[in-house]
């Protein structure tokens, strides 16, 4: 990157997009407004810092725009990831539970997906609830 000055520009800009997009809260209502918020500050901290300032002053509608479409495309793939990994949590814990397997060892399965606890606890919890509907 040091031998081409625009592709540092532009990962120092892809940086700061993701630094500002971490910082958002979780528990943000309009998460799409975030976003493009943090895009916003990330556009105009190049501008301040001369990183590709005259194309971001040019472009920086498409740039955000671009970039949201980006980042929105990485979440609906960790999204969809995230999914099939907490379908074959649930599938393995509703196959262990027929088979007799303990909920601990089962979890200690689970763990190795990288789901956290919580959400290890919401798939039991998930289970359990279907099973008793199934038991009169």
């Amino acid at each position: 990157m040091e031998a081409c000055n625009t592709l540092k520009s532009y990962s120092i800009f892809v940086s700061l997009v993701r630094k500002y997009i971490k910082e958002i809260s979780k528990d943000t209502d309009d998460k799409e407004e975030e976003v493009k918020s943090a895009i916003n500050h990330a556009i105009q901290d190049c501008i301040d810092q001369n990183i590709l300032k005259a194309f971001f002053e040019k472009h920086r509608g498409e740039v955000r725009d671009m970039t949201y479409w980006d980042y929105n495309e990485e979440l609906h793939n960790k999204t969809i990831a995230t999914e099939a990994t907490e379908k074959a949590a649930l599938e393995m814990i509703r196959f262990d539970q027929e088979e007799g397997i303990s909920k601990e060892k089962t979890r200690l399965r689970i763990k190795r997906f990288g789901l956290s606890d919580g959400t290890i606890d919401e798939l039991f919890a998930q289970v359990d609830a279907e099973n008793a509907t199934l038991v009169p």
